[in-house]
């Protein structure tokens, strides 16, 4: 039975890449959001979370080779960009050149296999398995791989790139932040949207951030609950515990002043109030 299972399972695998082209990742206006998340040395409890928006501008001919340009900025609402290097794609495989380099590094090759070893990036990683999943009502390969030594994993989706982000696969390895793919744009379209997440925006000016002075803010982590204090006409349009990692855990009703915050397991978190005129951010630790 299991021999008749993995035969339909290759011929369903064989079936769909058949039937789908392959999805280039390097093509103008895609844009990428990626979760910063860094720890502050030597306190690393104190953490601050950013978003940069990546985005591909026009072609341009660089070294005799076609690219596009990309570019990155820092905000809710990007206006400000800065070029961050080029990238350019050809034969499943995808290039990046730096800003400041003058050589091009492979970051990407779409045509490997199971049990290959990606050795050219930050940390080498052994592909573990090739899958197809929807993606925008759409088949997309997925390539999942492992870091020897290293507890952590990663994973390419075909057309988009890695969920570490666009610029920062096989960085799993490496202390003092994170990085994650919180949304994939083509066109102004959504086509990815990380399922842990629910926003393609997430922000920490700095974990002492105060906000809005009059906003009161306690907690009692050993009794399971955080209040909250401000005036009868502050209007708040959002409430909410988010994890390290940027994750939003626990949502509230607005009008909420005794945040329920039981059977949270331990470690480090995030309070995100939102009102009308901005934002507030404030650290807690369950023990």
């Amino acid at each position: 039975m299991k021999s008749i299972f993995l035969l339909f399972a290759g011929i369903l695998s064989a079936f769909i890449s058949a039937s789908q082209g392959y999805h280039k990742m390097i093509q103008e206006n895609n844009e990428w959001n990626v979760l910063h998340v860094t720890f502050h040395i030597p306190n690393p409890w104190d953490t601050s979370f950013y978003t940069i928006t990546y985005r591909l501008s026009h072609d341009t001919v660089i070294n005799n080779q076609p690219f596009f340009k990309l570019l990155k900025s820092e905000g809710e609402f990007p206006i400000h960009w800065q070029y961050e290097g080029a990238l350019r794609e050809k034969d499943q495989k995808v290039w990046f050149l730096p800003k400041f380099g003058t050589e091009e590094e492979l970051i990407y090759d779409f045509s490997i296999k199971v049990g290959d070893t990606i050795a050219f990036l930050y940390e080498p990683m052994v592909v573990d398995s090739i899958v197809f999943r929807l993606i925008n009502g759409e088949y997309r390969k997925h390539w999942f791989f492992s870091y020897p030594g290293v507890p952590f994993r990663e994973f390419w989706i075909e057309g988009i790139g890695s969920n570490r982000g666009v610029l920062q696969s096989g960085n799993a390895g490496f202390v003092g932040g994170w990085t994650w793919l919180l949304c994939m744009y083509e066109n102004s379209s959504l086509i990815y949207m990380n399922p842990a997440h629910n926003s393609c925006s997430l922000f920490s000016t700095g974990i002492e951030e105060t906000g809005f002075p009059v906003v009161r803010f306690s907690s009692n982590t050993s009794d399971g609950y955080i209040m909250v204090e401000y005036p009868e006409d502050f209007r708040i349009t959002h409430l909410s515990v988010i994890s390290l990692s940027g994750r939003t855990v626990r949502s509230y009703a607005t009008e909420t002043k005794r945040l329920d915050i039981s059977g949270m397991s331990s470690g480090i978190f995030f309070l995100k109030l939102v009102y009308e005129g901005g934002v507030t951010i404030r650290k807690f630790v369950i023990h």
